[in-house]
């Protein structure tokens, strides 16, 4: 006979945040045996995309150049990131890689990535993954289970207070709240939603611990009864320790945090917000009665604002799905004038999407049924595209097949040079066609005649009897300095109109994404990584850069009538 739960527990969940502490320098750290007390950055190019707490003590920061880096702290230890060159089949680190012949690569920390969401569904069956290094997971069913087993005779009680006393300290920080700060001393009375955040506390540590014990990765957990509060605990005792935070100290732990941390209110929600209310933080929105809230703001809107500044939000832990597509991309700077030049990156890309196409199949079981070649050029920046039915799994054993087919189509394209920008696609994931054969003709679909324009979270139809819409945008309308990576990311940016409930909001844009779109959308953001350090480029090699693409339109002008040509 199962134990029935009190009353207080009907609706409370037990819900963890676990985040990797700097996970792309733990990576690289425990590959090359390198101490966590040592200062380390990750290197792309000439900007870091990653800083170890030891480093961050000298104010090393994220995008900081090698130069001021090594200059605040010289012992620092530089690791350049893996990259594609040619004939590469997989991501190397090569010693000294040239962006103009190798092709950065996120491939290790995927792998390491899925090696560790391994661990964590070993403990539990719901998982929310955002990003490549943290995610929610429900415990609730777990721990209350746990509650019968250990708990059976307090539960009879109906009292909701558990009688059970509880060792915050050995469970990791527990936020204290006002009162106890104020005597020094946990509170006398537990309560069976506290006990169930003690349990949960449990399972945070066991999965922590298993991490490291196998991988030797350090993170850190949040513990709560909403996401909201686990998010924000989390990352509240960095680096490698867990926070835990009861229900009597919620509106204690929410008053001082800035209106913009939390959880999705640091985009066009929480602006429109602060500016109407110039708030700042959490508590200053307190004084405003639901009514006043859902008046300004609509009515659901007007509650969840009410709630989320509390700490109360009623989002559910989506289990994350397969993403949508999958990509390789590469930005040219200088643009790619000829074939020739080209021949290499389509082999770098091959390789680099086929490697991604197999894992995705070790892990989903399921295959692409289009790969689409996207491409920006002097002639427009906004990416155009063109698809191929995909390939069977026995023709995917090298990457040369991919190489072939989408060097072919993208020459045989009259706008694809000089090239600022090539991306090799792969989507509309489904069950595995490797059974299948096709010949040459059969791999191009019949819409290929007409260029759009697409993201990669696009689906491309391959039998559509209607030509796709194309639109250009006019480049010269755009704000000048955006670098040649701008209408790259504007393709690929948020998109701002997701309405499906299995969403987050990225910490780093603030703006809602489709949790099935949480790969692509870290690679948005290692792009715009690359943007910004495009915009670091000296004046004199921007002002080349320019001077070739008036060259172009010059001869472009000057042969605009051709001469016949002798027969």
């Amino acid at each position: 006979m199962t134990v029935p739960l009190p009353a207080s527990l009907k609706d409370s969940k037990c819900i963890l945040h676990i985040d990797l502490d700097c996970f792309y320098c733990q990576v690289e750290q425990v590959r090359l045996g390198i101490p966590f007390d040592e200062p380390v950055a990750v290197q792309q190019w000439q900007n870091l995309i990653a800083v170890n707490y030891a480093a961050r003590e000298f104010g090393i920061q994220k995008m900081s150049t090698l130069r001021d880096a090594q200059k605040a702290c010289p012992n620092l230890r530089l690791v350049h990131v893996a990259t594609y060159g040619p004939h590469d089949l997989e991501p190397q680190y090569h010693a000294h890689p040239d962006r103009s012949t190798h092709k950065v690569s996120l491939d290790v920390y995927r792998t390491a990535s899925r090696e560790i969401f391994k661990i964590f569904g070993r403990h539990v069956p719901v998982i929310q993954k955002i990003g490549t290094d943290e995610g929610f997971m429900d415990v609730t069913e777990l721990v209350n289970d746990r509650l019968r087993e250990r708990y059976a005779n307090e539960l009879m009680l109906s009292s909701e207070s558990c009688g059970v006393v509880v060792d915050w300290d050995s469970l990791g920080y527990t936020v204290k709240s006002d009162q106890e700060s104020e005597v020094g001393a946990w509170s006398a009375v537990t309560t069976w939603r506290d006990l169930q955040l003690a349990l949960g506390a449990e399972v945070a540590a066991a999965i922590r611990k298993e991490v490291y014990d196998e991988l030797h990765y350090f993170c850190s957990a949040g513990i709560a009864h909403h996401k909201v509060l686990a998010k924000l605990c989390s990352s509240r005792n960095k680096p490698n320790k867990q926070t835990i935070l009861r229900e009597c100290a919620r509106l204690d732990f929410m008053r001082d945090i800035p209106f913009t941390k939390i959880r999705n209110l640091g985009g066009k929600l929480g602006n429109e917000v602060g500016s109407e209310f110039e708030v700042m933080n959490a508590s200053e929105l307190w004084k405003y009665s639901m009514q006043d809230l859902q008046n300004k703001f609509g009515e659901s809107t007007g509650t969840y604002l009410y709630n989320i500044c509390r700490g109360i939000d009623n989002e559910e832990v989506s289990p994350t799905k397969a993403p949508k597509s999958i990509m390789a991309a590469k930005s040219f700077n200088p643009a790619i004038k000829s074939p020739q030049e080209m021949e290499k990156w389509f082999g770098i890309l091959a390789a680099e999407l086929q490697n991604r196409i197999m894992r995705h199949f070790e892990e989903y079981s399921t295959w692409p049924k289009t790969i689409t070649v996207r491409y920006a050029s002097f002639h427009h920046r906004t990416y155009r595209s063109k698809s191929l039915r995909s390939f069977s799994q026995s023709e995917l054993k090298t990457p040369e097949m991919i190489a072939k087919r989408c060097g072919q189509l993208f020459n045989s394209l009259g706008d694809g040079y000089p090239c600022i920008g090539l991306d090799f696609c792969a989507s509309n994931f489904g069950s595995n066609e490797s059974s299948k054969s096709y010949n040459i003709n059969q791999f191009f679909s019949k819409t290929t005649d007409a260029i759009h324009d697409s993201s990669p979270d696009d689906s491309t139809s391959n039998n559509s009897s209607q030509s796709p819409s194309i639109a250009v945008t006019d480049t010269n309308k755009k704000k000048k300095g955006g670098g040649l990576l701008l209408d790259y990311l504007a393709k690929n940016s948020p998109r701002e109109d997701t309405t499906d409930e299995s969403t987050f909001i990225c910490e780093r844009c603030s703006e809602r994404i489709a949790v099935v779109s949480t790969e692509e959308h870290s690679d948005y953001h290692f792009a715009l990584d690359l943007m910004k350090e495009e915009r670091q480029q000296s004046p004199k090699k921007r002002e080349n850069n320019e001077m070739d693409e008036q060259t172009i339109k010059k001869r472009k002008k000057a042969l605009f009538f051709q001469p016949r040509t002798q027969s």
